[in-house]
């Protein structure tokens, strides 16, 4: 039995038609493949960004910290030695309110308002706490 050639030529433009299909498939399956491994790769390099940042966001939080202690050392550091220095000499002028002193100031406001700013200063750096006794503040003596 004979194959028409209608029949030969469909099965020819048939066959064409899956070879031009598997082409495509083949170009496309290249493009897909290509977009994967630039994805993948792009994922990568995110997943090492943010690893990264975390480090880096790390070491900032350690060095925050060191910072925060140092702050803190130097501050009480800065007391002690102010209160080393300054609550003797506050002592000396607290001690110099006297009633006989006070009576020989030209200006007894003046006088008075100084006062205030000594015992304020005085009290502001806890001399008698460092000292360990009660603050001078004017006996009147």
């Amino acid at each position: 039995m004979a194959i028409p050639d209608s029949l030969t030529t469909a099965a020819r433009v048939l066959a064409d038609k899956v070879a031009e299909l598997n082409r495509e498939a083949a170009d496309r399956e290249a493009v897909l493949t290509r977009q994967l491994a630039r994805q993948r790769t792009i994922v990568r390099l995110l997943v090492g960004v943010v690893a990264c940042m975390l480090a880096l966001a790390g070491a900032v939080g350690v060095a925050l910290n060191g910072v925060a202690n140092n702050t803190e050392r130097l501050n009480a550091s800065a007391t002690v030695n102010r209160q080393k220095a300054l609550c003797p000499l506050y002592e000396l002028l607290l001690a110099s309110n006297t009633t006989a002193s006070r009576a020989r100031a030209a200006d007894k406001a003046a006088y008075d308002r100084s006062f205030k700013v000594i015992g304020d200063g005085y009290a502001a750096l806890n001399c008698a706490e460092f000292k360990g006794d009660s603050p001078v503040l004017g006996s009147g003596d």
